[in-house]
């Protein structure tokens, strides 16, 4: 998420993302390519990212960009939270309220 994130702007195709990952990984551990692309797709029907065709050499490519609900890793982790809080009320039948600031 991080790379697409840097790379808000032009958006990332699969293998951008999958030359990042496996960068960043130990040498004995195997991330497939089929695997980023399973992880960005996702993130697109979770909301998080959105994905647009790109035609190029040897047919169209998918790009994915940052959503613009979740722009950022700040407002990812803070949705995140809300779905998480959410679905605990939703497990013990209770409602939480975000708390608000009192009025001046």
């Amino acid at each position: 998420m991080r790379y697409v994130w840097d790379n808000a702007e032009e958006g990332v195709i699969s293998n951008d993302a999958w030359q990042y990952l496996i960068g960043l990984t130990d040498e004995n551990l195997h991330r497939s390519r089929a695997s980023v692309i399973f992880f960005l797709d996702d993130m697109k029907d979770e909301g998080v990212l959105v994905k647009s065709e790109r035609t190029g050499k040897g047919g169209s490519r998918g790009v994915w960009k940052p959503s613009p609900d979740v722009p950022c890793e700040k407002a990812f982790i803070n949705e995140m939270a809300m779905r998480l809080v959410k679905a605990a009320g939703e497990i013990l039948n209770v409602t939480f309220v975000p708390k608000q600031d009192p009025v001046a």
